[in-house]
């Protein structure tokens, strides 16, 4: 009998059969054969033995949202960005000393997303 992954397999009479309600299940790596050979390893044919696969399991969502917001990429989206900006800050309206461009940059994300006017000076510096 060979084993099918979509399918369950259990005990009905000592031998392994496709699953089905009230059959007993093989634990994962239960060994199944082909022919006369039972689950519980009695005699028979010895060929075509084989072990039931593991599966790997998977998360359903959209793949593009779940790589977008790994925190390795939001990182570097973070990183460019502050470089980018900290680069062509001397464009936008702010004072051009050091610890308001360090704010500035550090803060760019929360800023872009409270603030018009910071979009725009981030337009300018990063020349979008």
């Amino acid at each position: 009998m060979m084993i099918s992954e979509a399918g369950r397999v259990g005990l009905s009479g000592g031998v392994a059969t496709r699953g089905r309600r009230g059959a007993r299940s093989l634990p994962r790596g239960a060994v199944v054969g082909h022919g006369n050979r039972t689950a519980s390893g009695s005699r028979g044919c010895s060929l075509g033995v084989q072990r039931q696969r593991s599966r790997a399991t998977t998360t359903m969502g959209l793949p593009v949202v779940g790589w977008f917001l790994n925190p390795v990429t939001l990182f570097i989206a973070y990183a460019f960005g502050g470089a980018r900006f900290a680069s062509g800050y001397r464009n936008t309206s702010y004072n051009n000393n050091f610890p308001t461009k360090a704010v500035l940059t550090a803060l760019w994300p929360l800023a872009f997303a409270v603030s018009a006017s910071f979009r725009s000076n981030f337009k300018r510096a990063v020349k979008l």
